[in-house]
């Protein structure tokens, strides 16, 4: 039997899935990705790639890049999504200045969420790169390097976070 909280919180996300369906649209209305297709097409995708996991990981994916791309703000992000979905959208937004590997990566991976929408990005950036090589060979094998650096990194640290939570699945079950 599903508890009436579940439900409740089940009820909630959905709305929020849907409030942040329509902001990502507005938000990434006039952007393009360097292929020069209509930004919404990404953040989209990264959606639907990481819906699995839960409402609250979509509507990340949503947002993954409304700080670091647009005028929305975190306090916004908190008041909109509450606390839960604005750390794991600030998690998974470069500060200006911050050292992709040695600072912004690490800082990602302390996030759950952030972590599994992020592998989903750079799996979706990842996958457009025979697009932007057709445009720009030389950035896209860059990004390719890139991309697949990043996605080696994130997978040992979904691996670890997957075997965490199995123990813990475990430990429960034994009490």
């Amino acid at each position: 039997m599903i508890h009436w909280r579940t439900l409740v919180s089940q009820a909630k996300y959905r709305l929020l899935l849907s409030d942040a369906y329509a902001l990502a649209a507005n938000l990434h209305r006039e952007q393009t990705d360097k292929s020069g297709n209509p930004y919404i097409q990404h953040v989209v995708s990264v959606a639907v790639a990481v819906r699995k996991y839960g409402l609250e990981y979509e509507i990340v994916g949503l947002l993954h890049d409304a700080i670091e791309d647009t005028d929305y703000t975190p306090e916004q992000a908190q008041c909109d999504f509450g606390k839960e979905i604005s750390e794991a959208v600030m998690a998974m937004t470069r500060l200006e200045g911050e050292d992709y590997f040695k600072t912004y990566l690490p800082r990602l991976m302390d996030n759950k969420i952030a972590i599994r929408v992020k592998y989903a990005d750079s799996t979706h950036n990842l996958s457009k790169n025979p697009q932007l090589a057709a445009v720009n060979p030389e950035k896209a094998k860059k990004l390719r390097l890139k991309y697949q650096r990043v996605l080696a990194l994130l997978k040992e640290r979904i691996l670890i976070y997957e075997a965490q939570e199995h123990a813990e699945s475990q430990s429960k079950g034994t009490l």
